[in-house]
């Protein structure tokens, strides 16, 4: 074999399995960044909530939002339906503070026509200056630049932990059960 025939070879090799990485994770999608699940229901937990909050924003069926730190967690959007119409969607942060819920609102603004915010005020939210954030927020997957998501696509621990733990809850989704007991 060639070094020009090796070179090509390996080159290909390597973009494929890129490419088939990359269809796993946006097949999969364990935090429905690009689309809601398919095959399982969603394992929130409240140490991915800046992950699965944008997948949230972006995917569910909703025209308000609950939004606020670990207060507003205990809401169920199924009551503020009933209470206030429309469907209510739960876009809560543990220890979120008030940048956190503005890029949350910013995503949910700009890919639905929110009608209703609920917006849990809390003394925490405000206890610190506006651009102090306890976690860096992913700012790749709250924007709509298709190529930084180099990092939601290729991220380790979305490959390796993330992905096994959605595969290990293969059911059939159920968004409003879904909607009412994430985190």
């Amino acid at each position: 074999m060639t070094r020009k025939r090796w070179c090509l070879l390996t080159a290909a090799m390597l973009a494929l399995s890129l490419v088939l990485i990359a269809a796993l994770v946006v097949i999969v999608d364990p935090f429905e960044i690009y689309h809601r699940a398919l095959f399982y229901n969603p394992p929130y937990a409240s140490e991915t909530q800046m992950y699965s909050g944008a997948g949230v924003a972006k995917s569910y069926t909703y025209d308000s939002i609950i939004v606020g730190s670990s207060m507003t967690e205990n809401c169920r959007p199924s009551v503020y339906d009933a209470a206030l119409g429309g469907r209510f969607v739960k876009l809560s942060m543990n220890a979120g503070q008030s940048l956190d819920h503005a890029k949350m609102m910013e995503i949910a603004f700009r890919t639905h026509d929110v009608r209703r915010v609920v917006y849990g005020m809390d003394f925490f939210s405000f206890s610190l200056y506006y651009n102090n954030q306890k976690a860096k927020t992913p700012d790749y997957l709250y924007d709509d630049n298709p190529f930084n998501d180099v990092r939601y696509l290729f991220n380790k621990s979305v490959l390796f932990t993330h992905i096994p733990n959605a595969l290990a809850h293969i059911g059939t989704p159920d968004e409003d059960r879904t909607r009412d007991s994430m985190y």
